[in-house]
C-alpha cells in the first residue's frame, strides 16, 4: 500500500516560497475578477475612498474585472489599428503604429491610474471577504 504524496513532496519549492519573496505564499490576497462590486454605491464609494489615493470613484459599482476589460480593450485597439494601418498604408505604417502605440500606452497616466483602480477595488473586495461577506461571482470568469 502506498501513501499519498504531500504537497511539499509534489512541489519542493513551495516551502521556499516565503523566503523567495512570493507574496501569495504569505498573504491571502487573491486576484478578484468580479465584474460588479458588492454593496451599495455609497458603501462602495466610502470603502474605495478609504483605500484609494485618488478619492471617491465616479462609478463605484464597476468591479476589477470590468476595469481590466477596459484596459485590455485599449491594448486591442492599438493592435487592430496597427493591422489596419499595415493593410492601407503598407508594412511601414503598421510597424509605426505598433511601435508608437505601445509606447503611448506605457507613458499614458490613465493606464497606470487604471491599474491603481483595479488594485483598490481588489483590496476592498478582499477586506469584505476577510470580514466574512459572501462575494458575488459572475458566470464569466475568463477575464
Amino acid at each position: 500500500m502506498t501513501t499519498p504524496l504531500t504537497a511539499a513532496q509534489l512541489d519542493p519549492l513551495a516551502a521556499l516560497a516565503p523566503a523567495l519573496g512570493d507574496a501569495s505564499a504569505t498573504s491571502a490576497h487573491h486576484m478578484d475578477n468580479s465584474r460588479q462590486m458588492t454593496g451599495s454605491k455609497e458603501s462602495n464609494s466610502s470603502a474605495i475612498d478609504s483605500t484609494s489615493c485618488e478619492g471617491r470613484p465616479s462609478d463605484p459599482m464597476s468591479g476589477p474585472g470590468t476595469l481590466r476589460v477596459e484596459l485590455l480593450t485599449m491594448v486591442a485597439i492599438v493592435i487592430v489599428a496597427g493591422a489596419i494601418a499595415a493593410m492601407w498604408g503598407g508594412w511601414g505604417a503598421g510597424l509605426l503604429v505598433w511601435t508608437i502605440g505601445p509606447i503611448a500606452l506605457v507613458v499614458n497616466p490613465v493606464m497606470w491610474a487604471g491599474f491603481s483602480r483595479v488594485r483598490d477595488r481588489e483590496d476592498v473586495l478582499q477586506a469584505r471577504h476577510d470580514a466574512g461577506e459572501k462575494p458575488r461571482r459572475t458566470p464569466s470568469k475568463w477575464w
